[in-house]
């Protein structure tokens, strides 16, 4: 539990810190939930008028990483007057777009993921005595990777930290869907950080949309026709996937990065949302 002092006097106490993810239109958006509950007044009732909150994304080893400035719809007065309702529960708001969730994940390097969150407003005593002042208080906090990953896929931020396009909405029986589930698979591997299981599952994805093997040699013709074109992209990258696909559940015979793993399972959702279509 964390308190919220004003001028040097305890006014409330920080219960709880939830942090969320919603889709808005065209981009997402941050949300900040805190619980607030109240101090007993020991020489006279103060007030604290909250504003907003500017987060930071902290890694291990460097300085915080500024994310933007968190807003309630409306200033949220705190005050430890007796009529005033307690707990109370604050949220407040940031938009995140595409680049801004590319950059937090490449920051929390399949960790948690830890916020400094800096409080700010005014804040001062009900009778006036004490005069009003700025309001700022410094706290962290850290989610944990299985709870932002369930944020990143309940909201669809997924698709557009890792695809950047969201694959379309297939119809169909169960194996048709197939393919488009196990999709979803190598995004949760490689979300959790398990490179060489995502660019396995990549290659079952492959096979179910019918992709064969590209043979030893392959012809560069340039007057070949574009589907076929089409044909050897797919099966160019699933040559990309052979070696885990061959390795036992979580055993890389060859240690995939993360950009090799992100390039292949992007490129195959890009392949199965052109199937789709066909």
């Amino acid at each position: 539990m964390i308190t919220l002092a004003v001028n040097g006097n305890l006014a409330a106490t920080l219960q709880r810190i939830t942090i969320g993810l919603r889709e808005v239109l065209g981009a997402h958006e941050l949300r900040l939930q805190l619980s607030i509950g109240k101090v007993p007044i020991k020489t006279k009732a103060r007030w604290l008028k909250l504003e907003s909150a500017r987060l930071h994304v902290e890694i291990q080893g460097g300085g915080p990483h500024l994310l933007g400035l968190a807003r309630p719809d409306t200033a949220v007065i705190l005050s430890q007057a007796p009529e005033s309702p307690f707990p109370q529960e604050v949220e407040l708001m940031l938009p995140l777009f595409g680049g801004q969730l590319r950059a937090i994940e490449a920051l929390r390097n399949d960790g948690d993921l830890t916020l400094r969150i800096r409080l700010i407003g005014s804040c001062g005593s009900d009778d006036g005595e004490e005069p009003r002042g700025p309001y700022a208080e410094e706290v962290r906090h850290t989610v944990a990777r299985s709870d932002w990953i369930a944020e990143l896929t309940t909201s669809g931020a997924s698709n557009v930290v890792l695809f950047e396009v969201g694959l379309p909405a297939f119809a169909g029986s169960a194996d048709a869907q197939q393919p488009y589930a196990m999709l979803r698979q190598a995004q949760q591997h490689y979300l959790n950080g398990r490179y060489g299981d995502a660019v396995g599952k990549c290659r079952l994805v492959l096979e179910k949309l019918g992709v064969k093997s590209p043979g030893l040699t392959v012809a560069l013709d340039t007057s070949m026709p574009q589907p076929d074109r089409m044909i050897l992209f797919a099966q160019v990258l699933r040559h990309t996937t052979h070696d885990p696909h061959h390795a036992r559940p979580g055993a890389d015979q060859h240690d995939f990065t993360p950009a090799e793993a992100r390039m292949i399972v992007q490129m195959t959702a890009v392949y199965a949302g052109y199937c789709a279509t066909l």
